[in-house]
């Protein structure tokens, strides 16, 4: 790792920002929270109106929503007070209006700090990315279905919606296998939530509160999962494999400068400032300007963004690891054509190399199980079973597994040589005249 890069020494350029102040929170969480309220009044009154007219106050009521997220966001980092048990206080009343668990997020979002850009951790909390060879390696279905996926009418107009709305009202399996509290982390949130829209319900009719915070939702994730894509999908990201890997190099090199208007801004919580936020998540989001302005050194890192440029990143999809970038389809159709095609043909060579291996090993059991049944020796009637349920164990496996690369192949060569070694050294007669 180079000397440029160690995290102690970035750590004491951020130390002196990770100080969070009451006066500043509270504020914050007043200008946020009352102006999303007195928005959604808004709307109902605007309903009574027009539909149309319901909907530019919605859009700017789920501005208020990404803010309120930020300060969940926040609390889930333990940047937004001292007293962490009000963090989660406040965190979990951000998250019935994020309609995020609270305890959830947190945990799979410390997942994606830790891992950031880390080809071998791309689980919870990112959004999936292939590289230009795993892409080849992909069934033709398969590789429709990862194009569909990173399609932005998919990506940043469907995607969000189903995932705020529906997937997050689920513990996901992979967190509650750690930990069993965060399934009541989801029930409480999914309670509150509930109880929440029956009592506005009440007073406004369920018609007016769907057609109302439905919007908002809406609006509000799409913003929110295009937010996190922009800062982290850029053609000079950062995507690499564990030792060459290093966690201060994701944080300033695969996380942007998304240099946003004043509002948009103030509205997103001073997320722009991402590099800053990933190197030293203990940041409070209201110092995350300062500590950029106040060290240059920041500036001859990072890529820069711009509600001018940001849309260039959508057309990207794979991450070629030899050019270190990140590639459109265009591309990919266009210049790795050659590398497509050997990719194939290695395929083609690997299921020959693997229907030969598995007819090999059916001939052999086949063989052995004759031996078998014309052996009388209970001396050897346990190693004559052990042998064969390898070899029927080894066989499911060839058939089962997708072999994608010689390394799998060469590794069930080695295990049947290995069986191989054991059949000449207990039945060496057999061994002689039949291998």
């Amino acid at each position: 790792m180079s000397e440029k890069y160690n995290l102690r020494d970035w750590m004491k350029v951020t130390q002196p920002y990770q100080k969070p102040s009451v006066w500043k929170s509270v504020i914050q969480i007043v200008n946020s929270f009352l102006p999303f309220v007195a928005l959604w009044g808004l709307a109902y009154f605007a309903l009574q109106v027009s539909f149309w007219l319901m909907l530019p106050v919605a859009f700017v009521a789920a501005l208020f929503v990404v803010r309120i997220f930020i300060i969940q966001h926040d609390c889930g980092h333990g940047s937004f007070l001292k007293n962490q048990k009000a963090q989660d206080e406040i965190g979990f009343i951000c998250s019935i209006v994020s309609l995020t668990p609270y305890e959830q997020w947190k945990q799979s979002h410390a997942m994606h700090h830790a891992h950031s850009g880390d080809l071998a951790h791309r689980d919870l909390g990112e959004i999936d990315t292939l590289t230009v060879d795993e892409y080849f390696h992909l069934s033709k279905l398969q590789r429709i279905w990862y194009r569909i996926y990173r399609n932005p009418l998919v990506l940043f107009l469907i995607s969000p919606f189903v995932l705020f709305v529906i997937l997050h009202r689920f513990p996901s399996p992979k967190l509650v296998k750690k930990q069993k509290k965060l399934v009541w982390s989801s029930i409480h949130t999914n309670l509150a939530i509930l109880a929440v829209a029956i009592w506005v319900s009440t007073i406004v009719g369920w018609k007016a509160f769907l057609l109302i915070q439905l919007p908002i939702t809406y609006f509000a994730s799409c913003l929110g999962v295009w937010l996190f894509y922009v800062q982290h999908q850029f053609e000079d990201g950062y995507f690499f494999y564990k030792p060459e890997w290093n966690l201060v190099q994701s944080a300033i090199h695969g996380s942007s400068y998304f240099k946003l208007p004043k509002i948009l801004q103030w509205f997103s919580g001073n997320i722009g400032f991402h590099h800053i936020h990933h190197l030293s998540p203990r940041v409070p989001n209201y110092e995350l300007e300062r500590c950029h302005k106040e060290n240059p050194i920041f500036e001859k890192e990072i890529t820069t963004l711009t509600l001018g440029n940001c849309w260039e990143t959508m057309k990207l999809r794979f991450w070629d690891e030899d050019r270190k970038k990140l590639v459109s389809p265009k591309e990919l159709a266009v210049s790795y054509r050659p590398r497509l095609e050997s990719i194939q043909n290695a395929l083609k060579n690997l299921k020959k190399r693997k229907e030969a291996l598995s007819a090999e090993v059916s001939e052999l059991r086949k063989k052995f199980r004759e031996h078998r049944e014309k052996t009388h020796s209970s001396d050897h009637s346990v190693k004559l079973h052990l042998i064969e349920n390898q070899l029927k164990t080894i066989n499911k496996m060839i058939r089962r597994r997708k072999i994608k690369k010689k390394e799998n192949l060469q590794q069930f060569e080695q295990e049947i040589e290995g069986i191989k070694e054991l059949i000449r050294k207990y039945f060496p007669r057999f061994a002689l005249d039949k291998l």
